[in-house]
């Protein structure tokens, strides 16, 4: 039995040479409001939820990418609103459809 209920983990690997990486898409500053996010939903250790930052993920062309664990769920993002959308989800215990990492 997994630990936490929700592990968020967030993908800010750096790649060289300017290859897509979810560095390049602000990943550092999405895991920053991410956290603070979390903070005022109530999602914190208490509750059994913890945000950490991951090296990469495998999945750069899909990404930037983020997963929640032990469900192993993934999910790709392009601003804060799509974070917020997400933890509410996580939250309120279900799945952010429109979110979810498409299958290649």
């Amino acid at each position: 039995m997994s630990y936490y209920k929700n592990h968020m983990f967030i993908c800010t690997n750096q790649k060289d040479n300017g290859k897509q990486c979810c560095a390049n898409n602000n990943a550092n500053a999405i895991l920053a409001y991410a956290k603070q996010q979390a903070a005022a939903l109530g999602l914190s250790k208490e509750s059994r939820f913890r945000i950490s930052s991951t090296g990469c993920m495998g999945r750069c062309a899909q990404g930037p990418v983020l997963a929640i664990y032990p469900q192993g769920t993934w999910y790709t993002y392009s601003s804060e609103q799509d974070i917020d959308l997400i933890l509410d989800a996580v939250k309120n215990g279900r799945i952010c459809a429109e979110k979810l990492v498409k299958e290649l």
